[in-house]
């Protein structure tokens, strides 16, 4: 049981300290996460919501966006990109799984419960490489998959200025 969550910024201060900040909210209670997560729907972020679909989840649609014209998945779920409670409010998530792989990813972040590791993930990779879960996975021609920057167990998080000086200079 994965999820990746993902942050076009150049650095891990935003989405990254958020993602940390929560992490360590929810681990206090392992199970209701696992249960939390384990009830999520995963949805194609390209296929079609349908109106039930829409009705129930317009607030979290992209706000320039009228629910006339929502049309994908990414549209609808706009407003839960970069924030995993209001994911798991919603109760769908569009899969993320391809995102490592993609020249747009800058940074990402992977709680694996199964494992109960939080890691980190450096995108714009110019050279192969071994590091990570990603590693040997086809990225874009010229690209390679993100690299695993850091890791922590969830029951050992690390605080902020640690967490963001062990990303500071991760290439």
């Amino acid at each position: 049981m994965t999820h990746v969550e993902t942050e076009p910024l150049l650095t891990p201060a935003g989405v990254g300290l958020h993602v940390l900040t929560w992490l360590r909210e929810v681990m206090q209670a392992p199970d209701v996460l696992r249960q939390r997560v384990t009830a999520l729907r995963v949805v194609d972020p390209d296929g079609r919501p349908d109106e039930d679909d829409i009705d129930r989840l317009g607030r979290y649609a992209d706000r320039l966006t009228p629910s006339s014209l929502v049309r994908h998945w990414w549209q609808l779920l706009w407003q839960t990109q970069g924030d995993p409670e209001v994911m798991l409010e919603a109760g769908v998530i569009a899969d993320a799984s391809t995102f490592p792989l993609s020249s747009g990813c800058e940074w990402g972040y992977l709680a694996d419960l199964d494992t109960m590791v939080f890691e980190v993930y450096r995108g714009g990779q110019k050279r192969p490489h071994q590091r990570g879960r990603f590693a040997n996975r086809p990225g874009p021609p010229g690209h390679h998959p993100a690299a695993l920057a850091a890791a922590w167990p969830l029951d050992r998080l690390p605080r902020d200025l640690a967490f963001l000086n062990a990303l500071a200079t991760v290439p």
